[in-house]
């Protein structure tokens, strides 16, 4: 008998055999089993021992304390982290939920090695050199580049990190790996529903968890198209069957979201087909409910009769994907369950539907704004997103993503249709998760925004890995074919030696994911209450306010979490316990439905099962789970046993009204509002917009905590926006600052107390500083370095404001010592340059920065308006030298006017009109040309002055008294106005007529008065 030839393969296992073995052979199992452990055990030892300095304080507080974390929720991953704290009893409680990040992460590995060596067996058995290699040769090249591809995207960024830390970001990453895989399970065999029904399930699951897993639906729906039309057979049936059944589901899902979501809109006696909701939930045009019930309703309907009639498709099976994909949906409703219950993190108080809607929606987010694919930033931002892509895997290895295109272009009919049909599959799903992510989120080109974007497109990087596997299978076969007399060893150990790819992004990424020993986010926490030095602890039941956005809740967790274990649980210190302080963010004090959970936990209205009276707000079967939650969730020790005055939502409105009034005040006074203050009139109402103006209303309400229980509580803020109120009461208290019950002498007045204070703070700042810098990890931990910098340049603002340039100047370079990229740090630094005119020193620390983050528009900006300033300097030299040779030229005089203008110097424009005003002989007309300059900066008070003096000099004119009527009707004065409109017909009766028709005059035309006075003959 004739010995066969090596690379052939005369028998190969049927797709039957194959699925009646399962879907994955043992060897798949163990070479995932392997992948699995060396992750694990690599993001085991490089987890964080602590709270991190992300999201991870308030997220794990949530999850720990069966709690709502920040919008959308994460409903899935906060209950997942609840069940796993009860499973894991020991460790602090960061520690605990990091440590299922560390299973999460592995699993996901694991999964995508089982994912990748079937699918990759599958490819090349329906290659175009099938029958050139046996299959002995295909199922190794198949493991080892599957176990390569896999590894290579464990040590991605965007799993590695977040697979040791505590947050629910590798579950995301994760939720797309599973979903592809059981896809992948389904397009292999779609006679077998179950895979499908399993994909559909997940998929809710997972917008239960990040909503941008939504994106998955166009690959899915293109993956079942494929396998429908792609087939070997030419006129074969198109099977249509998964697609009809996918689509049913999809449309009923958009039918109930919306409908839901009218609904949560619509008031006690509204009708929910009266609201207006967004076409795609969070993004498209606003759009009646009813339109998309008839259209996504109708079409499910008719989908599901003239499809079972046609024999498209099972309608049993279409309801079961509908079911699977609705249940994993309706995960959401664990919020309102666990808001009921009055948890310590309890965003968005979703157990109203006001809250819910709000959290769901991403309500306290700026909205999503499509961008553009013609647009010049949308291609920047892809180059960014691919330059991050290579950087990761390096060009070398991610020039092999390229290959499978390459094949399918060049071998599209050689290859059979199910290796077609998932090649089309990743190909949509690279696209939809890389461009159509990317319009979604329209992401910033700053350094900062680039930061926080990053992880939302770790996917995109998991399917551009399994690319470079499939590239990499690919190219072993055609060496494999090209040149068979290779001996099988060393073609064997060439395949495994790939899993060594594994070090480039394992070396490039390992500064940035590896968390072993980072401590920062406790130190940040623990330092608050603790600080150290020559600070005594914080006082017993103290107040304080939270605000910086890299640890905002860290003293959150520190009180809910950290203070709630038993001693053998706690991180370093067995005693700590502050469970007596009272926290809450000033930057959310303006969020009504954060201020209604706030008053839960802290006013003396809060929930009370011994008070029914305090369950009044709740529908009975809240009032059911919050008598549930007191005892069996530690509801009734959670918080400071003494109650204290938060603002009720009526004091919330008050706060807004006098904002307002005051901004209308400061225009009066002839005060320019800050660029960042919108504030507007909208079909009658008034709309604050911009972070100062919000900020200005959360100072107010900040003020009132303050006043209203000063006398019992010590105040501190860890300040993340500015609130100008508090720089008089401020003093440096370690890493945060101290609120103190009154106003604090100037150092002028009291020089001994703050040159006790300076000593203080430098002492423990230099301290602080010398003993982080001395530590490698802290300058690999980019977010402990921006911390700690903005932190610091916080109390750099105490200096500033108080005029110690030199101590500030201290401060802002201690605060870019720490972090150079600082924003913070760096513009308050070059503001503090320039109000010491020291504007090239300015320039030159924003272009040093600039270099730091070359795509922050807003350093290019500054750097500008320095020199403007600059210029305009030169410019107001000139101006006022005119002026003063020509003091009755009012054309030098608008130009100067212009110029204080531009230097935002406008308390510099009245004195400047004053001095021309009162030489003599000041024309009617140049006067009127002042006031008109007063109104186009809508000031009207200094413009009724103006008219006044005017008139007082030129009693007689016409023009004069005509003007004054319509600033005084326009300002809500109707008596004044309807005098000096009476004057000026007086003067000239044909003023009459043309006050008739003067539209500007509306806010009096119903006055009786005004129109017996224009009517007259």
């Amino acid at each position: 008998m004739a010995k066969q030839p090596e690379n052939s393969n005369p028998i190969t296992a049927p797709a039957s055999v194959a699925a009646a073995r399962g879907l994955f052979t043992w060897q798949e199992w163990v070479a995932a089993g392997l992948a699995f452990l060396v992750s694990g055990l690599t993001y085991l030892y490089y987890m964080t021992p602590e709270v991190t300095l992300q999201d991870s304080g308030e997220l794990v507080t949530g999850a720990f304390n069966f709690g709502v974390p920040h919008p959308t929720g994460y409903p899935f991953w906060a209950f997942l982290g609840w069940i796993w704290c009860q499973i894991v009893p020991f460790g602090n409680p960061a520690w605990r939920v990091g440590l299922m990040s560390v299973v999460t992460g592995a699993a996901l590995v694991g999964i995508l090695t089982l994912l990748m060596s079937r699918s990759i067996l599958m490819l090349l058995r329906n290659s175009p050199w099938d029958d050139k290699i046996d299959e002995s040769m295909k199922e190794w090249l198949s493991l080892s580049t599957a176990t390569a591809s896999a590894l290579l995207f464990a040590f991605n960024r965007g799993v590695w990190l977040w697979a040791c830390v505590p947050e629910m970001r590798v579950l995301n990453v994760f939720s797309f790996i599973l979903t592809t895989c059981l896809f992948f399970a389904w397009m292999m065999q779609p006679d077998k529903p179950r895979y499908l029904y399993a994909t559909l399930l997940v998929l809710g699951l997972s917008m239960a968890n990040h909503q941008t897993i939504v994106v998955m639906a166009l690959p899915l729906v293109v993956g079942a198209v494929a396998v429908g039309l792609v087939s070997d057979r030419k006129g074969e049936r198109p099977q249509l069957a998964g697609l009809c059944e996918l689509t049913f589901a999809l449309l009923v899902s958009w039918v109930v979201v919306v409908t839901a979501n009218a609904w949560l809109l619509a008031g006690p006696t509204e009708s929910l087909f009266q609201q207006e909701v967004k076409l795609l939930f969070l993004a498209g045009p606003k759009t009646a409910p009813l339109p998309v019930m008839l259209l996504a309703g109708g079409g499910a309907i008719a989908l599901l009769l003239f499809g079972t009639q046609a024999g498209w498709l099972s309608w049993k099976r279409a309801l079961w994907c509908a079911a699977m994909l609705l249940l994993g949906i309706s995960f959401y409703i664990y919020m309102p369950i666990a808001s009921a219950t009055n948890p310590p993190m309890n965003w968005g108080f979703a157990s109203t539907k006001q809250g819910f809607l709000h959290s769901i929606t991403r309500g306290q987010y700026e909205q999503l704004r499509m961008g553009s694919p013609l647009s010049k930033d949308f291609y920047l931002q892809i180059w960014l997103f691919m330059s991050a892509v290579f950087h990761q895997y390096s060009l070398p290895v991610s020039i092999f993503a390229a290959v499978p295109f390459v094949v399918a272009f060049k071998f599209w009919k050689q290859i059979k249709a199910r290796g077609r049909q998932w090649l089309i599959f990743m190909a949509v799903a690279f696209f939809t998760t890389c461009v159509g992510l990317m319009m979604i989120l329209n992401p910033g080109l700053d350094k900062t925004q680039q930061e926080i974007n990053l992880k939302f497109f770790a996917p995109a990087h998991g399917f551009f890995a399994i690319l470079i596997g499939y590239g990499l299978a690919f190219t072993l076969a055609w060496i494999v074919t090209r040149w068979a007399e290779l001996p099988k060893i060393v073609v064997r150990i060439g395949c495994w030696s790939l899993v060594l790819l594994a070090f480039i992004p394992f070396t490039r990424n390992w500064a940035t994911c590896e968390q072993r020993g980072h401590d920062f986010g406790y130190q940040f926490g623990y330092r608050m209450f603790n600080p150290g030095g020559d600070y005594p602890p914080m006082d017993r039941d103290a107040f304080l306010f939270g605000g910086t956005d890299p640890g905002r809740f860290v003293p959150t967790y520190m009180i809910f979490c950290e203070s709630q274990v038993e001693p053998r649980n706690k991180f370093r210190d067995p005693n700590f316990d502050r469970r007596d302080v009272y926290i809450v963010t000033q930057n959310a004090l303006a969020d009504t439905t954060y201020m209604a959970y706030i008053r839960d936990h802290y006013d003396y209205s809060r929930p009370n099962p011994t008070n029914e009276a305090t369950l009044a707000k709740y529908a009975p079967w809240q009032r059911r789970v919050f008598k549930w939650g007191w005892h069996a969730l530690n509801r009734d020790t959670m918080y400071p046993v003494e109650p204290l005055w938060i603002p009720a939502e009526q004091d919330s409105q008050r706060a807004f009204q006098e904002y307002v009034a005051d901004v209308q005040a400061r225009r009066a006074r002839g005060e320019q509002p800050d660029p960042e203050e919108e504030v507007d009139i909208v079909g009658g109402r008034v709309q604050v917009r911009g972070v100062k103006g919000v900020m200005n209303i959360n100072g107010i309400l900040c003020k009132w905590i303050h006043d209203r229980n000063k006398q019992k509580h010590s105040f501190y803020i860890e300040e993340s926006y500015v609130i100008p109120w508090m720089y008089p009461y401020l003093e440096p208290y370690g890493i945060i600052m101290k609120i103190n019950k009154d106003m604090l002498p100037t150092p002028q007045e009291n020089p001994l107390l703050w040159s006790q204070m300076i000593e203080r703070d430098k002492k423990y700042w230099n301290q602080l500083v010398a003993e982080f810098t001395a530590r490698p990890e802290f300058w690999r931990d980019n977010d402990a370095r921006k911390t700690f910098s903005k932190l610091r340049s916080a109390i750099g603002g105490i200096y500033s404001f108080r005029k110690l340039h030199n101590e500030a100047e201290y401060a802002f370079r201690q605060s870019l010592q720490l972090c150079p990229d600082s924003p913070e740090a760096n513009f308050r630094f070059a503001q503090l340059l320039i109000e010491t005119g020291k504007p090239e020193e300015a320039v030159r620390t924003l272009e040093e920065y600039q270099k730091l983050d070359p795509f922050n528009a807003k350093i290019g900006m500054a750097v500008q308006q320095i020199r403007n300033i600059q210029q305009a300097g030169i410019s107001l030299q000139n101006l006022e030298q005119q002026f003063a040779v020509q003091p009755r030229n009012l054309t030098n005089v608008a130009q100067l006017a212009q110029a204080y203008l531009r230097l935002n110097q406008f308390d510099r424009i009245p004195p400047l009109f004053d001095r021309f005003l009162n030489q003599p002989g000041i024309p009617a007309g140049d006067m009127l040309q002042i006031a008109q300059f007063y109104l186009s900066l809508n000031q009207a008070a200094p413009a009724i002055r103006t008219l006044e003096h005017g008139i007082s000099i030129h009693p007689q004119d016409t023009e004069m008294h005509y003007a004054l009527a319509l600033v005084r009707g326009m300002t809500g004065d109707p008596a004044n106005a309807l005098a000096a409109l009476t004057k000026a017909i007086q003067i000239d009766p044909n003023i009459r007529a043309r006050a008739r028709g003067d539209q500007r005059f509306n806010a009096l035309r119903t006055d009786p008065r005004f129109q017996t006075l224009v009517n007259a003959p």
